[in-house]
């Protein structure tokens, strides 16, 4: 006679995590607060740092990436990473090469040229362009930025 087994279930565990953190390209290091953080999720901080920093080797140093952080039951994980950052970083980045003196500002141009950039390189191919575009106002709204008409100067040097 076959016996059937026995299958325990911890219904304690729950479901798989999904961990997110906005992590500086190429610098993950295994200190706080990065540390503290996967540190408390069982995460070993150390074997995600060298993961991270060896997938973002091709990055620009220091742009501050989305990672989506899988892990498992078994204390193991998958990392997605973005490879856009923050709408915010854009605009800092932006009005700080433009050399606006007022910091609430960001031209129509510059606008447009980060709209242009992220649709070439989105990551989400279904997210349609209207809803980008209405994404990019609502974090210039939020930001407390207002748009400008005009261009860089940066742009009469460069381009």
């Amino acid at each position: 006679m076959v016996r059937e087994r026995e299958v325990k279930i911890d219904f304690r565990k729950g479901k798989p995590q999904t961990i997110t953190l906005v992590v500086p390209a190429g610098e993950a290091s295994a200190l706080p607060p990065l540390g503290g953080v996967l540190g408390q999720h069982e995460i070993n901080a150390a074997d995600f740092c060298k993961r991270f920093n060896e997938q973002t080797k091709d990055f620009e140093p220091g742009i501050p990436l989305h990672v989506h952080i899988h892990k498992r039951f078994d204390n193991t994980f998958d990392l997605d990473i973005i490879p856009l950052p923050d709408l915010r970083w854009f605009f800092r980045h932006v009005q700080k090469d433009s050399g606006i003196t007022i910091r609430r500002n960001i031209y129509l141009d510059d606008f447009y040229d980060i709209f242009m950039y992220i649709l070439q390189n989105n990551p989400y191919d279904n997210i349609p362009p209207s809803k980008l575009l209405m994404l990019m106002f609502g974090t210039v709204k939020s930001s407390r930025l207002r748009i400008i008409k005009g261009h860089s100067r940066w742009k009469d040097y460069n381009g």
